[in-house]
């Protein structure tokens, strides 16, 4: 943890240069020579065992050498976002870890003199690709970028290489980024439509590979990739989409079956082949359906049939469908209701902020997405207030004193009474205290097993909304419209950008919660006089529908809600969010980062029970 603290983001220009002569002195390959897996975490770490092991034996230059490696090959390369395909792989208040514009000047003519001499496919397209990030106008960082990635692909379809999560198969999600990422780079340094041969050929044989191996992800993503960039025929890779779900055994998971249809859909659409477009769409909706069966619960099983009536209204001539799916919603509506219970949780991992760190340290990936949503859970609210009656016995004078709630430009937003210990207190001095008490809480949660936990996985593997697709989309809390920006979020969140994570999650709490009230059948919207309707603010929905909310989440998660979301006083992040009050740095507050940990918890915990069948699978594939 404290290597990932050495460069603070206001010093990055302090940083050392290794001189060329030093890596040449410096046999800086050996620490990876005999190392299979692609996955560039795995590179950074034999590094800094190298460095380790380097600094013991007085070799000095050599760990300095290696640390840089490992700073290298722990940047995130994120080439499916559109605003900045790198990102550090952790950060904190006043720090974060490298980025390719550390090295700018004077370390990049070094990387680029040392392109020839480097073997590794992989180290060799980060640092060119560095290299080129620093300098768009270095041809010969770019040729080499390009064709280390096409080598890393083709060497992890050739079987030199290995993946990292990937267990099945060849072609797999490591692949297609570095394909993406060269395709990248060529199509910003070729004349349109002459792509160098290395790059087409990786991907037109990973495309190859993921139809063979019936690798849906992978060949969704590929197929895009290959339209996109006009290596593919749009017509011939809707055929083969198509070809390649029907394709799939019962053993399939349907989600993945369901993205190659969506695919073919589209691109049926593109070449105006209405009938392909229609069939796609259909076979779609079955595989929608076809999730009831990997999910034990009647509210999961209704999440699906929702999903599939949202897809029904885009396909002409399926109403006998809708009507038979309409009364199985019904049915399953109603039969969730008699299911909904509180699930306690027994973490085992201690309070300690090391004992966290530890745990997560042998947690594979699926596991340590599983264990991120149990570090925490909602208190009833009976105990908060039973809580707040003892702060009035323990501190009966300064119960006494009203108070007056502040903004961040010190107006007045709300006052509370005070106490006097001999009739019950004021509603408002109960939220007044509790918040107080529970902002405490929400500080040491944070502190000692949000931040640890999110820190050692994203030190572990590197994030993307890819592996959050899946939780996010099979979750019954998030409406489909709003899954694409929740799984980014939370991938913005594990990342360490909470200033995107806070825009991009805290608004989604009301569709949220209209969506699992029409799930079980109740109709968010109030209707006007003048014959308008209009949904319910997250104040109405708690307000006006509180038991049917408390019936589908349970008391004391909706209660939390409340009292972080809605109420004054206290956080009201709704509130703050509408109105564009939480600025720069409140969105590293910790009642801000338990908000958006509190999202991701709550689109986890219906997919708990089968997380295994549902979400892991997923994942891994």
């Amino acid at each position: 943890m404290d290597e990932a603290k050495e460069i603070p983001a206001d010093q990055t220009s302090q940083r050392a240069v290794l001189s060329l002569e030093a890596f040449i002195a410096c046999d800086f390959e050996a620490p990876i020579a005999g190392l299979k897996c692609i996955e560039p975490y795995e590179i950074a770490a034999a590094y800094r065992k190298a460095a380790t092991d380097a600094r013991s034996k007085g070799r000095d230059s050599d760990a300095q050498i290696f640390m840089l490696l490992n700073d290298i090959c722990s940047m995130c390369l994120r080439p499916e976002d559109r605003a900045d395909v790198w990102g550090s792989r952790v950060e904190g208040t006043g720090w974060r870890s490298a980025l390719p514009t550390d090295f700018k000047g004077e370390q990049s003519e070094v990387f680029l003199a040392l392109l020839d001499r480097i073997k590794n496919p992989v180290l060799r397209a980060r640092l060119a690709d560095v290299v080129w990030t620093n300098s768009r106008s270095e041809t010969k960082a770019a040729i080499h970028a390009i064709s280390a990635y096409s080598d890393s692909a083709e060497g992890l379809l050739a079987g030199t290489f290995v993946s990292g999560i990937t267990k099945h198969g060849r072609a797999s999600f490591e692949a297609s980024k570095f394909a993406q990422r060269g395709l990248q780079i060529a199509h910003a340094t070729s004349k349109k439509g002459r792509l160098p041969d290395n790059i087409r050929n990786a991907l037109k044989n990973l495309y190859a590979c993921a139809k063979s191996e019936s690798a849906f992800f992978v060949f969704s993503k590929v197929a895009e990739l290959g339209v996109y960039y006009e290596l593919l025929d749009p017509a011939t890779v809707a055929g083969d989409a198509e070809a390649v779900a029907c394709s799939a055994s019962s053993e399939s998971y349907p989600m993945a079956v369901k993205a190659v249809l969506d695919l073919a859909a589209r691109l049926y659409t593109q070449v105006q082949n209405e009938d392909g477009k229609r069939r796609c769409q259909i076979g779609a909706v079955d595989h929608l359906l076809a999730m009831r069966s990997h999910v034990s619960s009647a509210g999961a099983q209704a999440h699906w049939v929702m999903e599939a009536l949202q897809a029904l209204k885009h396909i002409k001539g399926v109403e006998d469908k809708e009507t038979e799916l309409e009364q199985e919603l019904r049915r399953l509506q109603k039969a969730s209701l008699r299911e909904m219970k509180s699930i306690p949780i027994d973490l085992n991992i201690g309070e300690d902020r090391d004992a966290v760190v530890k745990a997560f340290e042998d947690f594979d990936l699926p596991a340590a997405l599983f264990n991120f949503a149990l570090l925490d859970r909602a208190r009833p609210i009976e105990d908060l207030r039973k809580e707040a009656l003892q702060a009035l016995k323990t501190s009966p004078v300064t119960s006494m004193f009203s108070a007056a709630h502040i903004d961040g430009e010190g107006r007045t937003v709300k006052n509370t009474p005070g106490a006097d210990g001999q009739t019950e207190p004021d509603e408002d001095w109960f939220r007044a205290t509790i918040n107080m008490c529970e902002s405490l809480r929400r500080l040491y949660t944070v502190a000692s097993r949000i931040e640890p936990a999110r820190q050692t996985i994203t030190q572990r593997f590197t994030i993307s909304e890819d592996h959050l697709a899946p939780i996010v989309g099979c979750s019954p809390l998030i409406p489909q419209s709003q899954q694409p920006i929740v799984a980014l979020g939370i991938a913005r969140f594990l990342q360490g950008d909470f200033m995107s994570a806070t825009y991009l999650l805290l608004p989604q709490i009301e569709p949220c919660l209209r969506h699992i009230l029409k799930l079980n059948g109740h109709d968010p919207s109030k209707r006007f006089s003048d014959s308008t309707e209009e949904d319910f603010s997250l104040s109405g929905l708690i307000d006006r529908m509180r038991a049917e909310l408390e019936a589908i989440l349970t008391q004391p998660i909706l209660s939390e809600i409340e009292l972080l979301f809605d109420k004054r006083p206290g956080p009201a992040l709704r509130h703050e969010m509408a109105h564009g009050q939480i600025g720069a740095a409140a969105c590293f507050h910790p009642d801000v980062i338990y908000a958006c940990w509190l999202i991701y918890r709550l689109c986890c915990l219906p997919l708990l029970a089968d997380w295994e069948k549902v979400v892991k699978r997923a994942i891994q594939l």
